[in-house]
């Protein structure tokens, strides 16, 4: 998937003017379109592992027959890896234990279970049911 297009300029004409696209870093997970700057991912990102990236996109210019004449530039680009809902919550204890007198009121609380998500922001939201006959 091409997520971003970087774009330079030359001011030379003909082949001199021919610009040719690299990623010096991408850490295995984006590449580039050496023709077009299009930066396109390689293999799944998980925002819970890492949530952004800093990418070097570097544009060369045509040398024409002679590498010492090349030009080239560099701009940083920042990927911010968005949240989508793909962890499910865990609880934190896989089992909770309470006793409760007979004679308390109803409404009376007698435990707190909690359940975390990994997840970020309203995909972190947790509901709380009880399910089971008595209900």
């Amino acid at each position: 998937t091409t997520i971003v297009r970087v774009t330079a300029t030359d001011a030379d004409s003909g082949l001199f003017a021919v610009i040719e696209y690299s990623l010096v870093d991408g850490e295995g997970r984006f590449g580039i379109r050496s023709s077009t700057g299009e930066i396109y991912i390689l293999s799944p990102l998980d925002r819970e592992t890492k949530d952004h990236y800093t990418l070097t996109a570097v544009a060369r210019d045509n040398p024409g027959g002679s590498p010492n004449n090349r030009r080239e530039s560099s701009v940083q680009v920042l990927v911010t890896v968005l949240d989508v809902n793909d962890y499910r919550p865990h609880f934190t204890n896989r089992v909770y234990n309470t006793s409760v007198f007979e004679n308390k009121p109803s409404g009376t609380s007698v435990i707190t279970v909690t359940a975390i998500d990994l997840d970020e922001g309203e995909n972190a939201a947790i509901i709380y049911n009880i399910l089971g006959p008595n209900v």
